[in-house]
């Protein structure tokens, strides 16, 4: 078990791809971990291949009354926003998360 054993996490899109993957990492450190995606099916999956005990929540992550729900009852120390996630361009290819993400500081 690693540093993180024994916190809670909250991943959502945890069903498939590095959400997924996120997940696995995450139970095999210990943590307790809540994943949530809209199909069944994919968590059904995940929950008979993570060797740790994990919950699942069926369900859209960006409902309000969902997440409010989660943060109230799971109370997580760790919470991974990956629903809807894609991974087809860097971020420093995308030209709108210029308004988001501070610049970064250069090394001297």
């Amino acid at each position: 078990m690693g540093y993180l054993a024994g916190k809670n996490a909250v991943v959502t899109g945890g069903s498939r791809g590095s959400g997924r993957g996120i997940v696995e990492a995450f139970a095999a450190e210990g943590v307790r971990v809540v994943a949530i995606a809209r199909s069944n099916g994919p968590l059904e999956e995940l929950r008979k291949t993570v060797k740790s005990e994990i919950e699942t929540v069926v369900g859209d992550a960006t409902h309000p009354i969902l997440a409010a729900r989660l943060l109230a009852n799971v109370k997580p120390q760790i919470l991974v926003l990956n629903a809807g996630a894609r991974g087809h361009k860097p971020s420093n290819q995308i030209s709108h998360l210029g308004n988001i993400l501070p610049p970064v500081a250069k090394r001297p």
